[in-house]
């Protein structure tokens, strides 16, 4: 290690390399868009004559001429239909003839119907993003996760039926259960592992026991490991504990022994975003604490003793919005490296001119003025909190340099207490100059860096990890970045880090997720192994007794589980960390069978019921182990996978009963209190394999951890899962009322006595059950499933409550009516948000029976109580429509449209015929079926054929726009050229510049194949809807250089393929789902054509 001491900490560069902000850095809910939206239209700034305009009839000749030769004229056989289809239409009211009041009306109806639109389909396509996304880093996980050697004996069906007892385990298994010789793990040994608990269980003898443990280690399955614990503590409160050792002790501790903790550090993963920081400038001698955050804001300590606070809250749109600057109130020399830190609700600044700290309460930044009694030292008589600084989100972490500790605090105002002192040992004298030393902590590992020098534009740094358990050093690694690291904190509830980085004139925040390990506050809040890992290895070696070797071994156990508390297999994908991820170890951890999943719940049902069998009693080392195995099995349901193993099985998860019965059964007894956060996080990392739809069961647990867990603890939960498709699970139709009527109720009288825990749920929970639920009548025209049955529950009960809590709103509106107060009062934001997603339920006739009902008392109640209001509804040209009455017009605008489904069906029971227009072009140009599969085996094989291109130019009737038309030979061979797999220059330049015209997000990640989809897409909408001639001209002008305009309806058009193109992926990934369910239950899978997957 012995690097020498850098001269000076290089904080900045001279350039400013990381560049402009990312647009998605900041997560905001789609929903929020909606209010973003402003109505306006020419209408309203034109005078009804300027708008209306006579209707202009035909003139006697023209009428005469049609009716007396329809066929020379119009083309059509009879008098008749010459006059239905054309005639009639001339004497018809047109749009600009219609009363200016209608007229507005009707672009005012079309406004609210196409509002949420866009916002949606571009959520549903960020999120299939979402999707591929992951899928594509589970297939890395799961192939290298799953990948094993050869093992040591051959596993077959006939070895597996010959072990029936522990003499047969020794014959048979010789090898593998008398000694400990590798850390081998398999999955195929899984079906002995399984033999073996299940004779331990039986027999329940110490050679038995010891079978399994040896087993289990040379097998690297900590399951093995755990059931051997739980057995050999009956057998040995049975029998004598000080009996002689019966096991190999130096071959256990050397297994522990070579255990690394490489997995659960710091690293910095490749995929990060950017944010650079409006007016921030950094203070002249800056401390590298400079950066902290609770959970809900970002806080940057700037110059002059300034902070930048960026708000993190999904509801704010506008980015400058999250921005504001507080300054303190701090005298001139103390300002100088000042650095801070937040813990517990509370911010603590301290610098080597302060004769005392500061601390100040958040969010306002409220001084606290009282005395604080905190330690401070002997010599200096100054606080031995001191910069630099770390934190978890509850605890601090800070050097005492003189004494080579880890110094642990936490803020319980008015006392900062010291809760204990790590130390560490460490030769690397850059390690103890703090004025050039950057640390952060996820919790279980403290990062320590410093800079060591810049080489052609990229910082190197020196990463020292050290385990906050016992202050080991786990690993010394060099890191380079292209951009200067200057401070960093750990985001513990959205786990993420947040670092600070200063170019030339700009500082840039980064944000990049954590997939290592986690704060052990979210498991439990006091569960800290006593002694140290070393220590630990040293009582399994020197064991004199099978009761020492028990509790070396549950010592080591829980140790592991705490410093690998909350790890990801997706930390393996940081490019930083797949150097020294160990997959042994993750794979020894974390098994992720059903089997291993079984063991640690019969582990934790056994020991809880020891704890509960003596409520009173005070085994500290029994309730470590219970919390350990629950960390345990918190981090198998996490990282759990369905996957195929090399013996061709397939492993799906079959656990979600029992794990629910036991978070349930935990989070209900006060006498497990101690249990119920590890429950709570075990809930967390488990939720998307254990809730399925709604029940009560599942909003039992929610609630309870909701109402009894600290702010904390919950502000993560929220996060965690908010994202998930199953959020909405968490309540069913009758816990409706008792959950959202409380906040409702506070939120249109008193938001004071509302949390920021409660109105983030509210608004999370709407817009994730409103668009699952819009999924589920998108993908199933006609029956709904179960659980989608439920969740209609659930929206209906939702409904029903926000009609109740609006009609209690508006009967206590003042007549005294104010816009800008009632649009951005936060039940109205809340209430819009609701009425605009419900337009896009208008179209299911499955709804419109409910509905119509609902809103029908709803547009009651705002017609009963909006009169009292001084403000007018008319809708008069230069003027603004009023929140209210555009709430009143939506309101009657979607009740109109229900009950229009309720009598026409809706869009799911529209006559098929009403879409003949869209293949017009294909019924005149009398393209038969042979000749269509010619056509598409032509484009399959990009052939150039002209026959194929005469198919094309068959049914190029007419043209939506006239300016662009074009010859049916020249249109054939364009069609052809756009709708061939191989994509030509030209082609290739259009498509770039629709996309770049219409925007998508997925556009950056499409493959060949995406775009040749597209391309085939929008080829049939060119030659189906008559805007070949349009698209032709717009390639042309791009292959010039020119930047033609898109019309309204292209832009439409290309609108229209990412919505397809969003349900081909779904209809895959459904697909995908399918055949493995098929294979799964060994049902006949759809035969493949051709070689190619249906």
């Amino acid at each position: 290690m012995g690097s020498s001491i850098s001269n000076a900490q290089t904080y900045s560069a001279n350039t400013n390399i990381l560049g402009e902000s990312d647009e998605s850095f900041f997560e905001v809910g789609f929903d929020e868009l909606f209010n973003n939206i402003e109505f306006d239209s020419e209408l309203l700034h034109k005078t009804p004559d300027e708008v209306i305009k006579p209707l202009v009839l035909p003139s006697e000749s023209v009428i005469a001429d049609i009716m007396t030769d329809p066929i020379a004229f119009v083309s059509l056989q009879t008098t008749e239909e010459a006059w239905n289809e054309v005639l009639s239409q001339l004497f018809k009211d047109k749009c600009y003839t219609k009363p200016y009041i209608h007229q507005l009306l009707e672009v005012l109806s079309r406004f609210f119907q196409d509002r949420p639109i866009p916002i949606i389909e571009k959520e549903f396509d960020r999120r299939i993003g979402v999707n591929e996304q992951i899928n594509a880093d589970k297939q890395i996980i799961v192939r290298v996760h799953n990948k094993y050697g050869k093992p040591k004996i051959p596993i077959n069906q006939s070895l597996i039926d010959s072990i029936s007892d522990s003499n047969s385990v020794k014959i048979k298994l010789k090898e593998m259960v008398e000694e400990i010789v590798c850390m081998e793990p398999n999955i195929l040994y899984t079906p002995i592992s399984t033999k073996l608990k299940d004779i331990l269980s039986k027999e329940k003898n110490i050679k038995m026991a010891n079978y399994l443990l040896n087993w289990g280690l040379n097998t690297a399955d900590v399951s093995c490991v755990v059931e051997f614990l739980m057995n050999f503590s009956t057998i040995i409160e049975n029998n004598n504990s000080q009996n002689k050792l019966s096991s190999q002790a130096n071959q256990i501790a050397d297994f522990f022994n070579n255990i690394n903790f490489s997995n659960s550090i710091n690293c910095f993963p490749i995929k990060n975003k950017v944010h650079v920081i409006p007016n921030f400038t950094l203070p002249k001698n800056p401390s590298s604490s400079a950066i902290s955050c609770d959970g809900h804001q970002i806080y940057i300590l700037g110059t002059q003793a300034t902070i930048t606070v960026v708000s993190l809250n999904k509801g704010i749109v506008n980015v400058s919005s999250r921005f504001r600057k507080i300054s303190l109130n701090i005298p001139q020399k103390e300002k100088v490296s000042m650095g801070f830190v937040i813990s517990c609700g509370y911010a603590y600044f301290f610098g080597p001119f302060m004769p005392k700290p500061y601390v100040y309460k958040l969010p306002h930044f409220e001084q606290v003025k009282s005395d604080l009694n905190y330690p401070v030292s002997k010599l200096s008589r100054r606080s031995k909190l001191r910069p630099p600084f770390a934190n978890d989100g509850h605890f601090i972490y800070s050097f005492d340099k003189k004494k080579h500790n880890i110094l642990v605090f936490m803020i319980k105002i008015p006392k900062i207490v010291l809760i204990k002192s790590i130390p560490v040992k460490i030769s690397d004298k850059a390690f103890y100059d703090t004025k050039n030393l950057i640390i952060f902590a996820n919790g279980t590992v403290l990062t320590a860096t410093y800079f060591v020098q810049e080489v052609t534009n990229k910082y190197q740094y020196t990463l020292i990890h050290i385990s906050l358990l016992d202050g080991s050093v786990i690993s010394v690694n060099t890191h380079i970045q292209k951009w200067p690291l200057f401070a960093i904190t750990y985001d513990p509830w959205n786990n993420r880090y947040w670092e600070l980085s200063p170019g030339k004139d700009q500082t840039s925040l980064l944000m990049f997720p954590n997939n290592t390990s986690q704060p052990l506050w979210l498991s439990d809040s006091t569960a800290y192994p006593s002694s140290s890992y070393a220590a630990i290895i040293e009582s399994i070696s020197t064991a004199k007794n099978n009761k020492m070797l028990y509790n070396g071994i549950c010592s080591a156990i829980t140790f592991l589980a705490a410093q690998f508390n909350g790890c990801s297999f997706k930390s393996f994908l940081s490019m930083s960390s797949s150097t020294f991820y160990n997959i042994k170890i993750a794979q020894f951890l974390a098994p992720c069978t059903n089997e291993a999943i079984d063991s640690f719940i019969k582990a934790a049902m056994f020991y809880t019921s020891i704890v509960l069998s003596n409520p009173k009693s005070n085994d500290k080392s029994t309730k470590l182990l219970l919390i350990a195995i629950m960390r345990l099995l918190s981090c198998n349901t996490k990282n759990f996978e369905s996957r195929i193993i090399p013996n061709g099985n397939t492993i799906t998860f079959e656990s979600s009963e029992k794990i629910l019965k036991l978070i349930l059964d935990i989070v209900s007894n006060d006498n497990l209190a101690f249990l119920h956060r590890s429950a709570g996080f075990l809930f967390i990392n488990s939720f998307q394999l254990i809730v399925k739809e709604p029940n009560d069961e599942i909003s039992k647990i929610f609630m309870i951890l909701f109402n009894s867990m600290p702010n904390s603890f919950v502000v993560y939960m929220i996060s965690q899962i908010s994202d998930c498709s199953q959020y909405p699970f968490i309540i069913t139709w009758r816990q409706v009322r008792e959950i959202f009527h409380p906040i409702l109720t506070k939120l249109i009288t008193n938001t004071i006595d509302l949390s920021s825990n409660q109105i983030e749920f509210l608004h999370s929970y709407m817009r994730s059950m409103m668009l699952e639920l819009l999924k589920v009548y998108k993908d199933n025209q006609v029956d709904l499933p179960p659980s989608a049955k439920k969740l209609n529950e659930t929206f209906n009960a939702f409904a029903n409550l926000v009609y109740e809590v609006t009609d209690i709103f508006f009967s206590k509106i003042s007549e005294t009516y104010s816009d800008e107060r009632f649009k951005f009062h936060p039940f109205i934001r809340f209430l819009f948000k609701w009425i605009i997603m419900l337009e896009t339920f208008t179209k299911f006739s499955r709804l419109s029976t409910t509905f119509t009902a609902v809103l029908k008392l709803f547009y009651d109640s705002i017609s009963k109580h909006i009169f009292k209001i001084q403000v007018s509804p008319k809708l008069t040209s230069n003027s603004k429509i009023s929140s209210v009455y555009m709430m009143f017009y939506e309101v009657f605008l979607i009740y109109s449209q229900f009950l229009s489904s309720l009598l026409d069906g809706g869009s799911e029971l529209k006559e098929t015929s009403q879409f003949l227009w869209l293949i017009k072009s294909t019924i005149e140009g009398k393209v038969t079926p042979k000749e269509i599969d010619e056509l598409v085996i032509g484009i399959k094989e990009s052939s150039q054929k002209t026959k194929h291109n005469k198919l094309l130019r068959k049914g190029f009737s007419f043209n939506i726009i006239d300016n662009y038309s074009a010859e049916s030979d020249a249109l054939g061979s364009f069609v052809a050229k756009l709708s061939h797999r191989d994509e030509i220059q030209p082609v290739k330049q259009l498509m770039d510049y629709l996309y770049k015209k219409v925007n998508n997000p997925l556009n950056k990640r499409l493959t060949d194949e995406d775009r040749w989809i597209d391309r085939l897409i929008l080829s049939a909408f060119a030659k189906q809807l008559g805007v070949s001639s349009e698209i032709m001209y717009i390639s042309l002008k791009v292959s010039q250089n020119e930047t033609p305009i898109i019309s309204h309806f292209i832009k439409q058009l290309m609108e229209s393929i990412y919505r397809l193109r969003r349900i081909l992926r779904q209809s895959k990934q459904a697909t995908i789902q399918f055949r493995a369910k098929c294979e799964q239950n060994l049902t006949p899978v759809i035969p493949e054509k051709n070689g190619r997957k249906p």
